[in-house]
């Protein structure tokens, strides 16, 4: 094998290794996310009954915010859960390239499978295993974009999901108090 191809090999494996840990990060980081959007509409329904007093007993100013908070939080945890579910779900990149990289049974059996995958991938040379490894990072450089499309989406309605909760907390402590 000539120093190039190594060199090649080494960088996209490299590569390779890095993208996956990003996309992992981000599934970790949405899902933490999430967890925490459960445990915050968890609470925001257990104040319904002030939410109720604030909407019976402000003054219109107060019950219009009020309404347009509910509003923004109701929107905010829409885009947020549909966005979060979008990046977690995302796994297939949308290049075509057909590598050897996975397998997909074809055969009746897995033994027959498993020689099939042998001979081909023994059978790879230089340039088809460097070409291989670029379908891959490709699919993942796809992959990662559009699970970071979702996922900034989900961060947002995240941030205005709480910031519309704690400014409701707010005008219930202020008409409570």
């Amino acid at each position: 094998m000539d120093d190039n191809k190594d060199k090649q090999m080494l960088f996209l494996n490299y590569a390779i290794v890095d993208i996956s840990n990003y996309i992992r990060f981000m599934d970790a980081k949405i899902a933490v996310i999430m967890a925490f959007a459960g445990v915050m509409i968890n609470a925001t329904l257990s104040l319904r009954k002030e939410v109720y007093y604030v909407l019976d007993n402000g003054i219109c100013p107060v019950q219009s915010l009020m309404y347009l908070l509910l509003l923004m939080v109701a929107f905010s945890l829409i885009i947020m859960l549909l966005c979060g579910f979008k990046t977690i779900v995302i796994r297939i990149g949308s290049l075509n390239y057909k590598s050897h990289w996975f397998f997909a049974p074809y055969a009746d059996s897995l033994d027959e499978e498993y020689e099939r995958y042998c001979n081909a991938v023994l059978n790879m040379d230089n340039e088809k295993i460097v070409r291989d490894m670029a379908s891959e990072l490709c699919k993942l450089n796809d992959i990662f974009s559009r699970k970071s499309s979702y996922a900034r989406k989900a961060v947002l309605g995240f941030i205005g999901y709480v910031s519309s909760s704690l400014v409701i907390l707010f005008l219930i402590f202020v008409m409570r108090a």
